[in-house]
Order: C-alpha cells, then sequence, then structure tokens
C-alpha cells in the first residue's frame, strides 16, 4: 500500500488526510541504513628474535570483521560481510614500523548437491515357482486304539460271549468331548487359576 501508485489513487480520489484539504500524505521513502559495523575476531602478539636470540621487534596480527548494510527493497534484510587481516609490526622501543591489510576473500558458496529422487518398488520380481510336496490328508483322528477282542467264557452247557463292541463304539462318540475336557483342565493348571 506505501506505494507511489496508491498514494496517487488516493490524490485521485480526494480523500481528506493529513496535508491539505483533499490530500493525503504518504511518505515513500527507504529507512536510513544501518551504519557498518566492525567487530574484532582475534589478535595476537609475536615477539621477534635476530639469529642470535635477541629481540628485534614484535609482530601485531589482528582480524576484523566488518558488516555493511547492504538491503534493498526485494532484500531487506541483506548485509556484506568483509573479514580484514592486518599485521602490523613494532620495534623494540614499541614504535609502529609497518602496516599491511588484507581482505580475506570468502570461499565460494557451494551449490546445492541436487536430491536424488525417492523410488519404491525398484527391485525386480522374482519368480517363486511352483513346489509340490507330498501330504497325507486324513479326517481328523481323536486318537487311535483298537476294541479289545470278545471274551468268551466256557461253562458245562456251552460257551458265553461277551463282546465289547458297545462299550468302544460309546467310548469313540464321547472322545472328543473328554479331549477337550483335558485340554481346558490343562489349560487351568498352566495358567495358574484355581477356582475355590
Amino acid at each position: 500500500m506505501n506505494t507511489q501508485e496508491f498514494g496517487e489513487f488516493l490524490f485521485d480520489q480526494g480523500i481528506s488526510g493529513v496535508v491539505g484539504p483533499g490530500k493525503i500524505f504518504i511518505p515513500i521513502t527507504m529507512p536510513s541504513p544501518i551504519p557498518p559495523i566492525t567487530i574484532g575476531t582475534g589478535s595476537e602478539t609475536v615477539t621477534e628474535r635476530d639469529g642470535g636470540g635477541n629481540i628485534t621487534g614484535t609482530v601485531q596480527r589482528s582480524s576484523t570483521l566488518t558488516l555493511t548494510d547492504a538491503s534493498t527493497p526485494s532484500s531487506p534484510n541483506d548485509f556484506d560481510v568483509v573479514e580484514v587481516e592486518t599485521e602490523t609490526r613494532f620495534d623494540i622501543n614499541g614504535v609502529p614500523t609497518s602496516s599491511t591489510e588484507t581482505t580475506v576473500e570468502p570461499p565460494p558458496q557451494k551449490e546445492p548437491e541436487p536430491e536424488e529422487p525417492i523410488t519404491f518398488d525398484n527391485v525386480a520380481d522374482i519368480d517363486l515357482g511352483n513346489f509340490q510336496f507330498a501330504a497325507d490328508f486324513a479326517p481328523v483322528s481323536w486318537g487311535s486304539g483298537s476294541c479289545p477282542a470278545d471274551r468268551v467264557v466256557g461253562y458245562t452247557g456251552g460257551t458265553l460271549v461277551f463282546s465289547y463292541q458297545p462299550v468302544c463304539d460309546f467310548a469313540i462318540s464321547i472322545n472328543p468331548v473328554i479331549i477337550a475336557l483335558a485340554a481346558f483342565s490343562a489349560m487351568f493348571m498352566i495358567s495358574g487359576i484355581r477356582t475355590s
């Protein structure tokens, strides 16, 4: 809204405002730039000696960062960063003899590496083939056994035959019920549940 075109639109509409009848004042100015900021990042002092070990002077090395406002309307938060290294040489009396400043070039910015696309299901299908195996499927068996042979009792007038077949048929018919009751009882024993 704070553009020249919007201000002219309001002026053309005759909106009364701050400056004069029928006119409105909209300042269209850039904010004042921030003054440069210099920050010391470190320094060291080294004593220089000649071949005989005598002190000939000192060297002081220091580095600073200078932040300069480089904002524009399209990039309002930009700063220029410059690193400067200073080397000053002093004689044995502490009088500066020379000073050099070197601007350190920032390393080139790396381009971001392109991300590799993520793919799914790129594994080839494997033919599992058909496997056949022999299996004898028989009806459910609730146990195996055989009925005892008939009991034959002899007496003076002839022989008497006792058949166990009716008892065996009854036992076979209630066999699943007895196995189910035994499994239910075993479940109570294994789980530790007691009934009082």
